[in-house]
């Protein structure tokens, strides 16, 4: 009978232990790049998701998400450039995730946790105007990634971001 006591109570603790590992990989916080294939600016970023796929891969679940109508195979063929695997893309048909992120410009970036908008905005200051490009000193982004990472405050929590307008 101890036995079977013992071998219960070791079940429970595996199970315990099991949903607090299944609990923190899903309490990660996303990250959204909103895009359009078609967009010009969007398509000046291309590169440069990669380099952010990498580095915070295993911290942040990462989605590109095309919102309205676009085939499958044209949004692979975007995110092609910086390998991204086709699960990491959503095709948002019905804009239920850009209406939830408060998404209006392509690109724009945003990064939310327990459902919570952390920061929304550019990805870098690349593009200050539409038609006006210069080489980026301070990204947005890697920057409130870099401020979860270490538990502090985004110091820059919203900017304008800068693109083609999402049509709904």
């Amino acid at each position: 009978m101890k036995i079977i006591v013992f071998i219960l109570v070791l079940f429970c603790l595996y199970a315990c232990n099991f949903k607090l590992k299944r609990d923190a990989v899903n309490s990660k916080p996303n990250i959204y790049f909103f895009l359009n294939a078609e967009c010009p600016i969007c398509l000046k970023y291309q590169g440069s998701f990669k380099e952010i796929n990498k580095q915070y891969a295993d911290s942040f679940n990462i989605y590109f998400v095309f919102p309205g109508e676009l085939e499958r195979k044209i949004a692979i063929a975007f995110c092609a450039y910086d390998s991204i695997n086709k699960n990491m893309i959503i095709l948002d048909n019905n804009f239920s995730k850009t209406r939830f992120a408060k998404a209006v410009i392509t690109p724009q970036a945003v990064i939310v946790k327990n459902n919570k908008i952390l920061y929304s905005g550019k990805i870098d200051d690349r593009f200050m105007a539409l038609g006006s490009e210069k080489k980026s000193s301070i990204n947005y982004v890697k920057n409130a990634l870099n401020s979860l990472l270490k538990n502090e405050p985004i110091a820059i929590k919203e900017t304008e971001p800068i693109g083609c307008l999402i049509e709904q």
